[in-house]
């Protein structure tokens, strides 16, 4: 759990980086393309930033919720919500 809080920790950074990096670069580029590329190519950017979003936010979410869970004490809290007790 601890090495991917850390991956985490540092991967996310590096991806706002990199995303930031590449869209100024891109705006740079602007004048020498197309409208259309373009729109192509920064469209292409952000389905490649979705493809990289979502694997992580679904790997790391179950972890972040149980780890929450831990800290706060409630092991069986999902035991408890389907017996109706409180």
């Amino acid at each position: 759990m601890i090495s991917l809080i850390v991956a985490f920790a540092i991967g996310a950074p590096a991806v706002i980086f990199l995303a930031y990096n590449s869209f100024s670069i891109l705006n740079e580029q602007k004048s020498v393309m197309s409208e259309k590329t373009y729109r192509m190519h920064r469209q292409l950017l952000i389905t490649l930033i979705f493809q990289l979003l979502v694997p992580t936010i679904t790997l790391f979410a179950p972890y972040s919720i149980v780890t929450a869970f831990i800290i706060a004490g409630a092991e069986d809290f999902g035991c408890n919500v389907f017996r109706g007790k409180q």
